[in-house]
């Protein structure tokens, strides 16, 4: 590049017996290591490297000859591959399914070799790939040092993000404690700044399946509720019964669930189940040092939250409705048959559930008392705000 009236120019040698990359002068490697911080020890290095040569060789496959020993190597790299995510949910060893990697098993096998060495560049450009996909998932697991990463959900540097914010103990009641399973599952798929593409991939299906549902439940009940506003018995309310109110937030929510569902989706659409790179960089915008991606996961939670109020909403407006100057002929029936089916209804989250609907239940409660407790000291935090010391001070402080 030009500096100036100068012209710098960058290199780099290839060390073929030893499979690196080197320099004459001292070189800042940030540039190739930066994926991995803590990096201290050479061996750790040294697997990046490799995994930079193999580069070389898959950009310039005519500069260089290939040892048909390599093609051996990768395919025993992938049979254990296959193993690992044949016995584990959480393999580390590459990012590719089962699939992909027994579909590769089978190309390699018609790799030509003549004389010991591939000599197609093509086929070197394809092992050379490989090669550097395994050696770099090496190098980001920290591979054969203390502390190796040997599953994808675990954390190397022990950042567990455990600690939530006010803001979230106060919206979860609200949103039915959907954030805590959508963080959960988020600090999984985003470990140490690392998004695999299987978990990516997993995540925006589900994502989308659980969109287009909420979507589906939002508008019947949309249909729903202009239905039960069309009764001239609800009608007559001339708009201020409570019975007409109660369906109004039930149509509101409702249609902000479909609107967020709808831009849900299509975020996901445009940066597709394969662009972990733009994923990555996304979440990290949004991740806090403290508390991790919860603001992503209280926005993923607003469809079925909304979803859920707008259902309350118009069960109110519904019971209202048969409950207003109704004699007991109607009304007996009704609540006999609300109550059976509440009863059913929490029988079977109880049934189903399990543990998770009593950690549910714990978070839902301590969420409750976090809300209470916040809303309790308001008063005295605006008080303190207003007194004439907290005014003092904000005035001391300088510009």
């Amino acid at each position: 590049m030009d500096v100036g009236k100068t012209v710098t120019g960058g290199y780099y040698f290839v060390h073929r017996e030893n499979r690196c990359l080197f320099w004459l002068q001292d070189f800042d490697a940030t540039v190739i290591l930066r994926e991995c911080s803590g990096v201290t020890e050479l061996s750790h290095k040294q697997i990046e490297l490799e995994a930079q040569y193999w580069k070389h060789i898959d950009l310039f496959p005519h500069a260089i000859a290939l040892h048909c020993e390599v093609r051996r190597q990768l395919q025993q790299i992938i049979r254990f591959a296959i193993s690992d995510g044949m016995t584990s949910e959480v393999s580390a060893v590459c990012a590719f399914s089962i699939d992909v990697l027994k579909n590769t098993l089978d190309l390699i096998k018609d790799v030509d070799v003549e004389n010991d060495c591939i000599q197609s560049a093509h086929d070197k450009c394809f092992i050379a790939r490989m090669m550097n996909h395994f050696r770099h998932c090496q190098y980001l697991n920290y591979h054969g040092q203390q502390g190796a990463r040997l599953s994808r959900d675990q954390t190397v540097h022990g950042d567990t993000y455990d600690e939530r914010s006010m803001m979230m103990k106060c919206l979860a009641p609200l949103l039915f404690n959907a954030p805590y399973e959508h963080v959960h599952s988020l600090h999984k798929l985003y470990v140490d700044t690392i998004v695999n593409l299987l978990d990516w991939r997993t995540f925006l299906q589900k994502l989308n399946a659980e969109m287009q549902d909420f979507n589906l439940l939002a508008t019947v009940l949309l249909n729903v509720n202009v239905g039960f506003l069309a009764i001239q018995s609800v009608d007559d309310g001339g708009g201020h019964s409570l019975s007409q109110v109660a369906s109004y937030v039930s149509v509101i929510s409702s249609f902000g669930s479909m609107l967020l569902g709808v831009n849900l989706a299509r975020q996901s659409y445009t940066q597709g189940p394969d662009m972990v790179d733009n994923a990555q960089a996304h979440l990290q915008d949004l991740m806090h040092p403290k508390h991790g991606l919860e603001t992503l996961a209280i926005i993923y939670s607003l469809p079925y939250a909304l979803l859920m109020w707008g259902m309350i909403f118009f069960v109110l407006a519904f019971f209202t409705e048969c409950f207003h100057n109704s004699n007991a002929v109607p009304s007996v029936p009704v609540s006999v048959a609300a109550l059976i089916v509440l009863v059913l209804v929490v029988w079977s989250c109880n049934t189903l559930g399990g543990s998770n609907l009593s950690a549910e239940c714990k978070y839902f409660f301590r969420s409750v008392l976090a809300a209470a407790r916040w809303i309790k000291d308001l008063p005295r935090w605006i008080s303190v705000a207003r007194s004439p010391s907290a005014q003092a001070r904000l005035q001391a402080a300088p510009a």
